[in-house]
């Protein structure tokens, strides 16, 4: 019988015990049983040892598939060995889609990156290795990863981890490693031995001859105790010799292992369990003892010491802090990234609960109750928990954690403990706060000017605007696309080519800042004048990741400029005319005057009347934006047409149109066009002739201001006139530019007919 099970009393209490049992017959002198040897082996040590491998390797299992991070065994050839539950997950492919491939055939197109680069130094040199790299699966998603690789054994323990929500969120592992498949032996009686010691007469039955390889006869006759020591290994002789004299010198129970060869020349481990019988006088003279096979025990104790050496290597590796807790809740490990975390050595926390040690209090200082705590309801709940909580450190202040506790189950699928795993979270939230502070303050920096902030990621072409886009260009978000082509798409065709060489002008080459000016198209479709800068960032190798910049709106400045420019040109003009005007009306004033009181008097008033006119485009001459006043367009006209009509020529100028009055801005705008035509009138049109008419009607249709300026009985024409002059140029830029309407000349033979059409909400006050 292999194992039988019994609790014995010994040395003062009850324990568990385990024994193997073998019957032999015994015959008499004719050959007949006459009884049964039975030696009895004790082998309690045996299936306990096989008991904590197993154990040891179920430990192993829950604690590798209860991490959150995910884990790669390579073999030497960089064969995937392994890949842990979280490994698949994050793989979205089976296990037999990824184990028995080489890592190059699991994952094409790592071998030449620097990820394949580290893994074959981290192979050839022994060496661990870690990176962060942003990694792409064939079927498409994609994430940056934190990878680390650990040499383990021949080949390459690799955790990785999705860490793209830490680039603010949560980051997890899972660990898992090569399982170990054992198989034990409960361990078999291979002989039996009586060594009769004063007359040093050693005799065995054959199966010991067999395992010390000896002469079965000589072994059934009898021979001295040096024959059978020759077998024992040279290297254990010694040894078990001492320990043959101490069980001889003091009587009792023998128990040795060590290394005999066997029949077939094999060394294997044996372990011999005997009796010493003293006489009165204390001296022995009998040895008997059974000899068993511990071959497979040892090799059973040799990997469970493997595995424990390699599941300590593992967890002395990783950076989370991990914990296994029995079904009591006590501490019964802690890896060295787990002291690092708490402060607190794996001695002070073992045996003890470790809710006590590290997570007793809250934030207010009043105790944390157990039955409130996520990490501990895992055992109860058989579920994994996660998320963070606040740890207590030895000075008894809190740092925050992210934890995943995770229930260890038998192989009966009972809850045996817990394995957690944990990591300082301190600098991820100062790390998330300063990320969020800094976004607050972009945030207040884009409100507070009044230019279209762009943050451009040139390696995914994604941009990311200002709501000033909304603002100054009259976009709503859903209209705009997120790309640098919708920017380029909205530039004036005339500037777009010659921007788009120039912005990547500065991508392409070494320069950081860019500076242009382009016309940008609205909503609305018209075009803005725009200045637009801009600050390139770049990787550790120099290439351009990232531009940030911001538009600035020149439209009413470029607007502000060219009438600033025009009107420096018209006043120019303005005094040539002026000459002329005065001239004209002198020449007229003559002619109809017959005193020279008479033309004195009327040159008077005209000279009044075109400085009242020169009044109402004195602000835009001279670009004083004071304290702005409306006019109406029937005595802005009447007050600009005065200094070229005589007393006696009222009746050659016919006005008509509705009551309007403008605003200040439309009132310049118009004086400038309406003194530019009648100037021209009075120089070379209708009101040069004695017989010439002015007609000038208005009216207001389908939301515009419509003007009818007609001339007869002036000098017969002939046509337009071969180049334009400045007052027509000037006239075109103030209806045109200034009040986004239009102008037209048609020239008839008896008079010049200029019509104007301007947007009502543009002029009326």
């Amino acid at each position: 019988m292999d194992d039988i099970q019994l609790l014995m009393h010994r040395r003062g209490f009850a324990e568990e015990t385990h024994f193997a049992f073998s019957y032999t017959p015994v015959r008499d002198h004719g050959g007949e049983v006459a009884g049964f040897f039975c030696p009895c082996q004790e082998i309690t040590g045996q299936v306990l040892a096989k008991r904590a491998l197993s154990d040891s390797e179920a430990r192993l299992r829950g604690v590798l598939e209860g991490m959150g991070e995910a884990f790669v065994l390579l073999d030497a050839d960089f064969r995937v060995v392994e890949i842990n539950a979280e490994g698949l997950r994050m793989e979205r492919r089976p296990r037999e889609a990824v184990t028995g491939k080489s890592h190059w055939e699991a994952w094409p197109g790592t071998e030449d990156t620097t990820q394949g680069r580290l893994y074959k130094r981290a192979m050839a040199e022994r060496v661990p290795v870690s990176a962060e790299i942003h990694h792409r699966w064939e079927e498409g998603h994609e994430a940056w990863v934190e990878v680390r690789a650990y040499p383990s054994g021949d080949g390459l323990a690799i955790f990785y981890r999705d860490i793209s929500a830490r680039r603010a969120l949560e980051e997890r592992a899972r660990d898992e490693a090569e399982r170990v498949q054992l198989a034990l032996d409960a361990g078999a009686i291979v002989g039996t031995w009586v060594w009769h010691v004063l007359a040093d007469h050693f005799t065995a039955d054959e199966r010991f001859a067999r395992s010390f390889s000896l002469d079965p006869e000589h072994c059934r006759l009898g021979l001295p105790l040096d024959a059978v020591m020759e077998s024992i290994h040279e290297d254990d002789r010694a040894r078990v010799a001492q320990a043959i004299d101490e069980a001889i010198a003091r009587g009792g129970a023998y128990r040795c292992e060590y290394r005999v060869r066997h029949a077939e020349g094999a060394y294997r481990w044996v372990e011999a369990n005997g009796r010493v019988d003293l006489d009165a006088e204390g001296r022995a003279l009998r040895f008997p003892g059974v000899l068993l096979d511990i071959e497979e025990r040892r090799n059973t104790e040799e990997r469970l010491r493997e595995t424990t050496r390699r599941l300590d290597a593992i967890l002395n590796n990783t950076r989370e802090a991990v914990f296994l807790m029995d079904e009591r809740q006590h501490c019964v490990y802690a890896n060295a990234a787990a002291a690092k975390l708490t402060g607190y050595t794996y001695e002070q926390m073992q045996g003890r609960p470790l809710h006590d040690v590290i997570h007793h209090k809250k934030p207010d200082g009043s105790p944390y109750p157990l039955e409130e705590c996520p990490i501990d309801r895992a055992f109860p709940a058989q579920a994994q928990m996660s998320g963070e909580e606040l740890f207590v450190a030895p000075d008894g202040s809190l740092y925050p954690v992210a934890f995943t506790a995770s229930p260890m189950l038998d192989e009966a699928g009972e809850p045996v403990g817990t394995v957690i795993e944990a990591r300082n979270i301190s600098e991820e939230k100062a790390r998330t706060q300063a990320l969020h502070d800094a976004e607050e303050r972009y945030r207040l920096a884009a409100r507070a000017t009044n230019d279209a902030i762009w943050d451009w990621d040139l390696r995914a072409d994604h941009v990311v605007w200002s709501e000033a886009l909304t603002a100054l260009f009259g976009y709503a978000p859903e209209q705009v696309a997120p790309t640098g082509r919708w920017w380029v798409d909205h530039i004036h065709p005339e500037d777009r080519a010659r921007v788009d060489r120039s912005i990547h002008a500065v991508i392409e080459g070494h320069a950081d800042t860019w500076t242009d000016e382009y016309r940008f198209r609205r909503a609305d479709g018209s075009y803005a004048a725009i200045l637009d800068r801009g600050h390139l960032v770049r990787d550790e190798v120099g290439r351009a990741v990232r531009f940030i910049g911001a538009m600035l709106d020149l439209t009413e400045r470029k607007k502000a400029e060219d009438a600033r420019q025009l009107l420096l040109r018209e006043l120019n003009h303005r005094v040539k005319n002026l000459f002329a005007v005065v001239a004209g009306m002198v020449t007229m004033t003559a002619k109809n005057s017959t005193t020279a009181r008479d033309m004195a008097t009327a040159l008077k008033g005209r000279l009044t009347a075109l400085a009242q006119a020169h009044e109402l485009i004195r602000s835009a001459i001279t670009m004083d934006f004071g304290p702005a006043t409306e006019a109406d367009l029937l005595e802005l006209t009447e007050a600009l047409l005065a200094p070229h009509l005589g007393d006696g020529d009222r009746h050659r100028l016919s006005l008509s149109g509705p009551a309007l009055t403008l605003t200040p801005t439309a009132a310049t705008s118009l004086a400038l066009v309406l003194h530019e035509l009648a100037t021209n009138a009075a120089k070379y049109g209708a009101l040069s002739a004695k017989e010439g008419r002015l007609s000038i009607a208005w009216e207001i249709v389908g939301g515009e201001l419509r003007v009818a300026w007609r001339e007869t009985g002036g000098p017969r024409l002939d046509g337009p006139p071969e180049k334009s002059g400045f007052g027509s140029q000037l006239a075109q830029v103030s209806i045109e530019r200034q009040l986004g309407g239009a102008i037209r000349y048609d020239w008839l033979a008896d008079g010049v007919q200029i019509f104007l059409a301007v947007p009502i909400d543009r002029v009326r006050g």
